[in-house]
């Protein structure tokens, strides 16, 4: 139960740590910032997101199979490829590239908190 309860908080600080780094790909004006919120915070997140999911998957007992974890990795690996890019080539930082990472980050969000069963 405690490793439950540890996986989960982790999962929790690797999401807000998810949101830090799609912020901190858009907002700075500094590039070395924003390169180093992306690669230094979001690669981290990224990690701790899909380690703290592997684990509540062994302690629950959920096939790593399931179509909502496919999804949900897929759009987790669609937000870090969005970050990237939008921190490599300044001109696209605008509103249409947040608009896509924030949309990916809660898209593989809501497939982790719904887990539909298709």
């Amino acid at each position: 139960m405690a490793a439950l309860l540890l996986f989960r908080f982790l999962k929790y600080v690797a999401v807000l740590m998810l949101a830090a780094a799609t912020t901190g790909a858009f907002v700075p004006e500094s590039i070395e910032t924003r390169q180093r919120m992306v690669y230094g915070v979001g690669t981290a997140a990224l990690a701790l997101t899909w380690v703290s999911g592997f684990g509540l998957l062994r302690h629950t007992g959920v096939s790593i199979g399931a179509p909502w974890i496919s999804g949900a990795t897929l759009l987790s690996v669609g937000w870090f490829a969005i970050v990237v890019v939008a921190v490599e080539r300044p001109p696209r930082r605008g509103p249409a590239w947040a608009a896509a990472a924030i949309l990916a980050l809660l898209a593989a969000l809501a497939l982790m908190v719904v887990r539909p069963g298709w």
